[in-house]
């Protein structure tokens, strides 16, 4: 359980993420950090769960610390993920929304654009 709580503090110090986002995401008032640092406590298995989700976070590095590499995420997705969690939750949906708006009308208007290549080739 000792390495499991070095990777999570690890990859938070790492991504810049802080420990109230954490306690938002776990629905805490207090960070665990510091009784998980003091051996007070230990991240149960939903704690884990919702580190990994919230995170994009493998499991598997989590839990047996294979390489986060094997995920294969480019930069660009890292710095999106990482921007991603600076946001608090009210405002990871609203992104989400717009993104999805986004890449709807993306779509729409590109089946426009070959629609009307279609008529004016016909």
């Amino acid at each position: 359980m000792e390495h499991i709580r070095k990777r999570i503090c690890d990859y938070l110090e790492e991504n810049n993420i802080k420990s109230s986002q954490l306690c938002e995401i776990l629905g805490l008032k207090k960070s665990p950090l510091t009784d998980w640092k003091n051996e007070h406590s230990r991240p149960t298995l939903a704690q884990i769960v919702a580190i990994c989700e919230n995170f994009g976070i493998s499991s598997d590095y989590l839990l047996f610390g294979k390489s986060l590499k094997c995920v294969n995420l480019s930069t660009e997705d890292r710095e999106l993920l990482s921007l991603f969690n600076e946001l608090n939750n009210d405002e990871k949906k609203i992104c989400l929304a717009y993104l999805k708006g986004f890449i709807d009308n993306e779509r729409r208007h590109t089946a426009v654009s070959d629609h009307q290549i279609k008529i004016v080739g016909k």
